[in-house]
């Protein structure tokens, strides 16, 4: 099966997402390429080994947007003032994907923390998606990922 070839070649172990949504977003790719089968596209894996890579990316979700789960960030602004205002944070960003919860959580540790607190802060952002975190250094967003976005925010952040 192409999940197990995927798992064995890359280590990318998809074999237990839904099966329906991982064959659809594969399909896609077999359309995008005029591929007839998942063996055909098999052996263009092996003749091919950097189609790996645009594979994954379809793979992989990346729904993402500024202050996603408004609720949360303003729960998270709440503790933070509470209880972490003076401490230099560490925040570990993981699955960033194209950057915006982890620049949400800068603009919220900017708001949220002391001045000494928030100069000794840090924020790791990471992702298994390379494209994706190259988007995320670029930090180039469209409109829709800003709809959570106050207008007073955008316009000292923005």
């Amino acid at each position: 099966m192409l999940l197990e070839k995927i798992f064995h070649e890359r280590g990318w172990d998809f074999r237990n997402y839904k099966r329906s949504s991982v064959m659809r977003r594969i399909s896609k790719r077999l359309a995008l390429l005029d591929c007839p089968s998942y063996g055909d596209y098999s052996v263009l894996l092996d003749r091919d080994p950097s189609e790996y890579d645009r594979l994954f990316s379809n793979l992989t979700i990346k729904v993402s947007e500024f202050f996603r789960e408004p609720e949360v960030f303003a729960r998270l602004c709440e503790a933070v003032k509470e209880d972490w205002r003076e401490k230099a944070l560490k925040v570990w960003c993981c699955g960033c994907g194209h950057g915006e919860e982890a620049y949400s959580i800068a603009i919220l540790l900017a708001e949220c923390l002391s001045f000494e607190a928030i100069s000794g802060a840090s924020i790791f952002a990471t992702d298994i998606d390379h494209d994706a975190l190259d988007a995320a250094r670029k930090a180039v967003y469209r409109d829709e990922s800003m709809k959570n976005v106050l207008q007073d925010v955008r316009d000292k952040y923005f």
